[in-house]
């Protein structure tokens, strides 16, 4: 077995990576087990990487916690055509829980939560450095589990498989795709990127798929199947570390842990910032109001109390005597009165109507006491976070003390309305059932309740709306940046038999953002090269269902339909204004992310236009490259400066020696513009030149668009 160093004897390779390994090895001095990574200057592209890696062992030396292997050493090796960089740590026992679950090992909640829990405390040691220390790479493969359930952390800086050029941009991204937070995409972290990180590694323990092949909304967040083995609140708590917004999440590790283990108050994640108070000085309503959580609590009993003169906090001992006293009258109208009227056990034991009516009246003096001792003791509690509304009341009319919780978005309306004669508040569900409580409260103090709750929920709302847009706009970017690879990559290779590169990148940027139009008009273009004209319809006329104004898809389609023989529809799709404003807000379509199916021309519309400007300004006076330029200004939309085009060649045609072809080809597109800018007669007038010259091109398609525009 190879020694390095003097010191250390490689056992065993422990991970392999792109760029390196990692080895279980013996440190022959003190016999003590360790892991060593290595890279390989010869196999790393950039200088990054060896910043991390070095950037790892810095940070290592700081740590001391029991569950991430300790910093032993760091060395090069220097060979006749490499060099070699080392970092050796103690060796930590057990599987990664990629390697458990792929194993067969399922999880239940109890295990899962234990993990969870570990790992928080890892998580709030590491934040408890100044600055805090993120890991940004936490995975099944970067989690080790003994077989007493102890769990490890590794790879802070990671040498498998952690530097990768990802499709997000050129600079390099540390992560894993489905396991990175959306924020690291921008190059960004918080304390809550490596949340995101565990909550997407337990919801892989949960159901043993990559988070990737978990279907998603249309904002990103993954859904969390319904089928999985965990209560609904460890799954609120689950849904929160996987949202997709930053201020979505817990904002640190130890909220999330004592979230976990139901320690959290109102008060735990922020300062209180109360709302402007209203309350007359002897108001018995407690009230905390968060950034994420508002908490209202008052009791009818205590208000009329505080009315009389009684303190409430002196009213336990009268509770029990008030109780016990009722109990006695109830006690008293089934047993002694009738014994007063003449009636003896045995009698009534022997008259079956006598035990129906004790049974009845045993009954409601339960019921009664029940009510009544849960209307002198316990109180109407509100409370709103960022998931759910928590009502304890009476809520009904005639019902028992009871437990409601609804999700926000079925909270239709909170009122002050009048009920039975006397005020009440109420909260309308989407399911037009109402639920009723402040019974009892002056009118004032009910109109404050309904104010808070209204205020704190459109506060709610508004946060969840800012937050869906920055996430999207997040998500925007993510998205350009695969449009764009995709771009460079069918320059290099626009179609081919197989599935080009190109064609992956743009199925991904679809699945990133379902109405990403430019992503379907990229997948049809490939696919009309590849002669599928009925796959490339379907995509261009995808493409214009997500952006109605894409005139880029439009074109697209109207070629694919004419390619492939179906005069039906291209003259349908041809002759089709997708709009009647002005031609400047038709340009729907993002040009820098938008292909077309003119085989000349593998690179972006916006590239392609840039271009053609550039050869305008020295070869002014060609002909075919104002006609091509003119014929691109149309996939974009710009009619105007195309029928300026057009018009100009036209003039000169008398000047010029232009084949007939060509000239045809100037008059039908010509035509075409004018008719897209509502110039009817104009348009049909280019079109009968056609039918004059002596050989014309298009004749079918011509005669087709003069009989449908003097139809």
């Amino acid at each position: 077995m190879k020694i390095i160093h003097s010191r250390y004897q490689l056992a065993s390779i422990l991970g392999e990576g792109g760029i390196g390994t990692t080895y279980h090895a013996k440190d022959i001095k003190t016999n003590q087990k360790v892991a060593i990574k290595v890279i390989s200057l010869s196999q790393i592209s950039d200088w990054k990487t060896i910043d991390l890696f070095e950037r790892e062992g810095r940070v290592l030396k700081q740590l001391s916690h029991s569950a991430i292997p300790a910093y032993i050493d760091s060395f090069q090796v220097d060979g006749k055509r490499d060099r070699l960089f080392c970092l050796v740590q103690e060796f930590a026992p057990g599987k990664s829980l990629a390697q458990w679950v792929k194993e067969g090992w399922k999880p239940d909640e109890k295990e899962v939560v234990a993990i969870a829990t570990q790992l928080l405390d890892i998580l709030i040691y590491l934040q408890q450095f100044t600055p805090p220390i993120l890991h940004r790479d936490l995975k099944p493969q970067n989690i080790l589990r003994d077989n007493q359930g102890q769990i490890y952390l590794v790879d802070f800086g990671a040498v498998q498989d952690t530097y990768r050029q990802t499709v997000t941009g050129g600079s390099t991204v540390v992560g894993t795709f489905g396991y990175m937070a959306p924020e690291q995409y921008r190059g960004q972290a918080t304390l809550g990127t490596d949340l995101y990180g565990l909550g997407t590694t337990l919801l892989f323990l949960l159901t043993g798929k990559d988070p990737i092949d978990l279907p998603q909304t249309d904002d990103l967040q993954i859904k969390i199947p319904a089928d999985i083995h965990l209560s609904s609140k460890k799954k609120r708590w689950l849904q929160r570390l996987i949202d997709p917004a930053t201020e979505s999440r817990f904002t640190s590790a130890q909220i999330a842990l004592n979230s976990l283990n139901d320690q959290t108050s109102p008060t735990a994640e922020h300062n209180t910032t109360p709302a402007p108070i209203q309350l007359s000085q002897t108001s018995q309503i407690i009230w905390i109001r968060t950034d994420d959580a508002l908490q209202i609590k008052f009791s009818a009993v205590n208000h009329l109390l505080s009315a009389i003169g009684i303190r409430p906090n002196q009213f336990g001992a009268s509770i029990v005597i008030i109780l016990c006293s009722l109990w006695l009258v109830i006690v008293f109208l089934l047993f002694w009165l009738p014994a007063s009227t003449g009636l003896n056990l045995g009698n009534v034991l022997q008259n079956p109507q006598i035990i129906l009516f004790v049974i009845i009246k045993s009954a409601i003096a339960i019921t009664a006491f029940r009510w009544t001792y849960n209307f002198l003791t316990k109180s109407t509690l509100l409370y709103i976070d960022q998931d759910e509304f928590k009502l304890q009341g009476f809520l009904r009319p005639l019902k028992p003390y009871q437990i409601e919780r609804l999700r926000l978005p079925e909270v239709q309306d909170i009122r002050l309305q009048p009920h039975r004669g006397n005020p009440h508040c109420i909260l309308e569900t989407s399911f037009r059932e109402k639920l009723y409580f402040g019974h009892g409260l002056p009118k004032q103090e009910q109109q404050w309740i309904v104010t808070q709750l209204r205020d704190f929920l459109q506060s709610r709302r508004n946060n969840v709306q800012k937050q869906h847009q920055e996430t999207q706009a997040d998500y925007q970017q993510v998205v350009s940046r695969i449009l764009q690879k995709g771009i460079e990559a069918y320059r290099c290779q626009p179609w081919s038999q197989g599935k080009p590169e190109s064609q992956v990148l743009f199925e991904a940027a679809r699945l990133v953002d379902s109405n990403c139009a430019e992503a379907y008009n990229n997948l049809g273009v490939i696919l009309f090269h590849k002669e599928n004209y009925k796959g490339a319809i379907a995509a261009f006329k995808t493409a214009l269902s997500k952006t109605p104004g894409y005139w880029a898809a439009h074109i697209n389609l109207a070629i694919a339909y004419d390619t492939s023989m179906d005069m039906k529809h291209w003259l349908q799709t041809f002759t089709t204004s997708l709009t009647n404003t002005e031609a400047q807000d038709r340009q729907i379509g993002r040009a820098e992310h938008t292909l077309i199916v003119l085989k000349d021309y593998p690179d972006s519309l916006a590239t392609i236009l840039k271009s053609f400007r550039t050869k305008l300004k020295y070869y002014s006076d060609t002909s075919r490259l104002r006609y091509d330029y003119a014929h691109l200004l149309m996939f974009q939309g710009n009619f105007a400066e195309a029928i300026a085009l057009y018009a100009n060649m036209i003039a000169q045609l008398p000047k010029k020696e232009l084949g007939v072809t060509f000239i045809a080809d100037i008059y039908f597109d010509y035509g075409w513009a004018l008719a897209m800018q509502g110039d009817i007669q104009a348009a049909l007038e280019q079109w009968r030149a056609i039918a004059s010259l002596p050989s014309p091109k298009n004749t079918t398609k011509v005669k087709a668009l003069i009989q449908h525009y003097q139809g």
